[in-house]
């Protein structure tokens, strides 16, 4: 079946979150539920980059992806990282939330560059500045509103984002380290 999703213009990514997400409501009944967990999903590579830390308090670390600064926490000292945004834990809002959520750490105006409905779930394709991120969401009625070219804000809890030091930077930016 997945093949033939894939065959009709499905993209492969999100058949492989569809097909995690199934096999985890199957439970212990399936033996193979490891080949399809998230953290191995073409989507959450796809959501992978390698970063420079500019600011470190503690293990609070700034990170420079594109134009934009996030928030992580790392406990290695290295000053380069993987990070890891699960595409799950992107949060989308039509309109600004600042107010609502009361800070803005890793909220950035994006737009919808492609959009994938499958079933329950719906891949978005944002583009941010220097940047492209992959949103999962359940295919619901304000879901499926999205289109390309909307702007939408995308928030990812600094919790969320997963990182790993970086075992070889190739040839890749060497920015000083702010110490606080």
């Amino acid at each position: 079946l997945a093949d033939l999703l894939v065959a009709a213009g499905t993209a492969r990514e999100v058949v492989e979150e569809l097909l995690w997400s199934e096999r985890l409501n199957v439970g212990d009944a399936l033996p193979d539920i490891a080949a399809y967990r998230p953290g191995d999903s073409a989507l959450l590579r796809k959501n992978t980059f390698r970063v420079s830390v500019v600011r470190r308090v503690g293990a609070r670390c700034d990170v420079r992806l594109g134009e934009e600064t996030w928030a992580v926490f790392s406990f290695s000292a290295d000053r380069h990282l993987s990070i890891e945004v699960p595409p799950e834990a992107v949060v989308l809002f039509r309109t600004d939330p600042r107010r609502s959520l009361g800070d803005d750490e890793n909220l950035f105006r994006m737009t919808v560059r492609k959009v994938r409905q499958l079933g329950q779930i719906t891949n978005l394709v944002l583009e941010g500045r220097g940047f492209e991120l992959n949103a999962l969401r359940p295919s619901e009625e304000e879901t499926r509103s999205f289109a390309v070219a909307d702007e939408v804000f995308a928030f990812v809890p600094a919790v969320a984002i997963r990182t790993r030091p970086v075992d070889s930077w190739p040839n890749g930016p060497d920015a000083d380290l702010e110490e606080a």
